[in-house]
């Protein structure tokens, strides 16, 4: 196997982590919206920890079950803007894994 080819495969796979943690950090935050709560605790403004309120987790609930959306049926949809075919890079991995790169 080329040198080029498995350069290209260590950059892609490179550049999907990369796009994966980028991802999962931004949802983690759920755009901001967790407030002070860390862990299952509440911090107040004066650097208190204390457990939050059942009110507060309601609430909390809530908001995440309203912000929550299905994903538009436009996904599924074949489209010429994808770069990156799934199935390609499923291949690209197992190779890579097989040839030990």
């Amino acid at each position: 196997m080329s040198r080029r080819f498995r350069f290209s495969v260590r950059m892609l796979l490179s550049v999907t982590a990369a796009v994966a943690v980028v991802g999962s950090l931004a949802y983690a935050g759920h755009l901001n919206v967790g407030g002070n709560r860390v862990g299952g605790v509440s911090i107040d403004a004066e650097g208190v920890v204390r457990e939050p309120s059942e009110d507060a987790r309601g609430l909390l609930l809530e908001h995440y079950r309203k912000s929550i959306q299905n994903p538009s049926p436009d996904l599924a949809m074949p489209t010429d803007l994808r770069m990156i075919s799934l199935k390609g890079l499923e291949a690209a991995i197992a190779d890579a894994r097989q040839n030990n790169l």
